[in-house]
């Protein structure tokens, strides 16, 4: 069995999250630049090493490899030896990037617009008064950081319409809008492994329409209540998924203690 996760907003929580109720539960498990950037709750950590030990874990997020790598809880490798990031655009093996898959997206994103022309296309096309910051991931895609009060959708009614063109996609999350191709997937990097270590079971949780890829290709679909994916899904998929009752830190401990209990 493979347990594959997103993380920011489904395993681990931002400054954001904590609240006084639950501080004295939360231990740090990413710094960056000597700040506490994002924790977990011991209980949560501790079911995530019995489902280490009973399976196969995997994180997959859209961060890069950088920030990725910046989550000191991995650097255990005796927690999980694989790691997917950049949506599926690099797979860490024991934390190197496994060469194997980046040859086989370099390959897929051929069918792709490149990044450099989609960037030059964006700055033409869409108004920057809202933008914050412009970010590019480990050149395989790029997002905004926006300022929410100003931001209007509109702005990007002719671009998305380029960018069906071209095989890319827009995806809002939150202050940070995404603009990936189409062919960089959660699903194809899960499936990949799931293929390469011969395991045809796999359960997934995420919160966010980028992980629902991926959840789709699962045993067992888990999204935590407080997710976007749970107002944007129809009931027809809910009910094939668990969605947890609890919020926050304490969505986590749900659905692990859940997964812990399957075995």
């Amino acid at each position: 069995m493979i347990y594959a996760s997103d993380l920011d907003r489904t395993l681990i929580y931002s400054k954001k999250f904590v609240t006084e109720s639950i501080e004295s539960e939360l231990i740090c498990v990413e710094y960056y630049q000597n700040d506490v950037m994002s924790y977990m709750t011991q209980r949560s950590l501790d079911l995530l090493r019995e489902i280490a030990l009973k399976s196969m874990f995997i994180p997959i997020t859209t961060r890069t490899v950088e920030q990725y790598l910046r989550i000191h809880l991995f650097d255990d490798s005796s927690l999980n030896k694989y790691a997917v990031t950049t949506n599926g655009g690099n797979i860490l093996v024991h934390r190197e990037i496994d060469l194997e898959w980046q040859s086989i997206v370099d390959e897929k994103l051929k069918n792709c617009e490149e990044i450099s022309k989609v960037i030059e296309v964006h700055e033409k096309m869409v108004e920057s008064k809202f933008i914050l910051k412009h970010r590019v991931a480990d050149d395989k895609f790029f997002y905004n950081v926006v300022d929410t009060d100003k931001f209007d959708s509109s702005s990007f009614i002719e671009f998305d319409e380029y960018l069906k063109k071209v095989g890319w996609t827009r995806y809002s999350q939150g202050r940070k809008i995404y603009f990936i191709p189409d062919v960089l997937t959660k699903r194809d990097a899960l499936v990949y492994l799931m293929e390469k270590e011969d395991i045809d079971k796999s359960i997934v949780s995420g919160d966010s329409l980028l992980d629902l890829s991926m959840l789709e290709v699962a045993s067992q679909g888990i999204i935590p209540i407080h997710g976007d994916l749970v107002k944007l899904l129809s009931s027809e998929i809910k009910k094939d998924m668990f969605i947890t009752k609890n919020e926050g830190f304490k969505a986590t401990e749900e659905f692990l203690y859940k997964i812990r209990n399957s075995f």
